[in-house]
């Protein structure tokens, strides 16, 4: 029985990381330190405007405004013409 409870907890644990490590849309970014050092790793690939802004949305979210600015400026970088990028930049410069 002890050997089932442990496999139940790290399969759980497991499941759980993966659920915030991967952005899934039912899961609310609660763990920033995870959400942070993936989005450091993606910074490195080509991110088109939506992957910027989807990003900044989420970091606007969890009242993390220094990220939220950087990835709002970098998808009004990609297309400057889409006025909610500039919106939500604003707001969360405010």
């Amino acid at each position: 029985p002890r050997i089932l409870f442990l496999l139940g907890f790290s399969l759980l644990g497991y499941l759980d990381f993966m659920l915030k490590l991967t952005n899934h849309p039912l899961v609310k970014a609660s763990n920033n330190y995870t959400q942070h050092n993936w989005m450091i790793a993606r910074k490195k690939d080509n991110l088109s405007f939506a992957d910027y802004y989807h990003w900044g949305n989420r970091f606007y979210e969890i009242r993390k405004y220094e990220l939220a600015i950087e990835n709002f400026s970098q998808a009004i970088k990609k297309d400057s013409t889409y006025t909610e990028a500039h919106i939500n930049r604003a707001n969360a410069i405010s």
